[in-house]
């Protein structure tokens, strides 16, 4: 084992498997994995079912699932990536604003591979100065629940709107990997590719919103998550957030919440 980085629901882990060799066939209870070669093909099991598995693939493992991971003639380099049920869990009930039953994600995917590895990669990075594991782990949880089909997906892709526009896809992964910066209509457009009037159309058109209102609502959903699961001050959380002021932050959430964030947060 290489690498093993543990966060409060989540654990990242980073392994070489000698050729020939595997590891115990096993389950997680109330947690999902996510396997990713990184370099080599494994072979990967899951309920009695195997498939060879490259770097542009994954394996995803619900809680209670057995699974194994195993190599032929060639070593191979795994990304594991563990998150506990609950937090998942609780993604997907902030994204849909209603409870849903226990996600049952299906095994095998072969997208969003860079921007998860992206995303530990920060992370990694991140571990030596100043983490910030609750936002890793949100949008961590997001992630997984926007790439990987299952349970949710019907019910998430009506909140979901789409993204299939490679120019508003660059725009929008922009926006939620620096949602803190200065997102300006300028810094967007220049993203996407397209002329500042264009991507203001298109944005509208296939969001059904502006720029700003859609980072607004990015930046009170941040905001929202860290007031429930940090002991943050108001004032850090609105900066982390990306509000400007901590008046402007106040506004715009009691506008959105019908009341203070300390309120809020008292009544939670």
């Amino acid at each position: 084992m290489h690498l093993r980085m543990v966060f409060g629901q989540s654990k990242i882990v980073m392994f070489q498997l000698a050729p020939q060799t595997a590891d115990e066939l096993h389950a997680h209870e109330a947690a999902y994995q996510i396997s990713i070669p990184i370099k080599g093909t494994a072979s990967l099991l899951h309920n009695s079912k195997a498939r060879d598995l490259d770097a542009g693939q994954r394996l995803v493992v619900s809680p209670g699932d057995l699974h194994q991971h195993r190599t032929d003639d060639s070593p191979a380099r795994l990304l594991l990536i563990t998150l506990q049920q609950e937090l998942v869990q609780q993604a997907a009930e902030a994204h849909l604003q209603k409870p849903c039953p226990p996600i049952e994600f299906a095994p095998w995917g072969d997208a969003a591979q860079d921007r998860l590895r992206r995303l530990v990669e920060h992370q990694l990075r991140s571990a030596l100065t100043a983490p910030d594991a609750v936002e890793f782990e949100a949008e961590l949880a997001a992630l997984l629940l926007t790439a990987q089909p299952g349970s949710h997906t019907a019910l998430w892709q009506r909140q979901t709107p789409p993204l299939d526009h490679p120019a508003l896809l660059r725009a929008v992964t922009l926006i939620h990997d620096d949602l803190a910066g200065d997102l300006t209509l300028d810094r967007l457009s220049l993203a996407s590719g397209l002329s500042k009037y264009h991507f203001a159309r298109l944005f509208r058109e296939l969001l059904g919103q502006t720029p700003s209102r859609y980072i607004r609502q990015a930046r009170l959903d941040r905001a929202e998550r860290l007031l429930r699961q940090t002991r943050d001050d108001i004032t850090s959380i609105a900066f982390a957030a990306g509000f400007g002021s901590l008046s402007a932050f106040e506004q715009a959430f009691k506008k959105r919440y019908g009341r203070t964030a300390a309120e809020y947060r008292k009544q939670m």
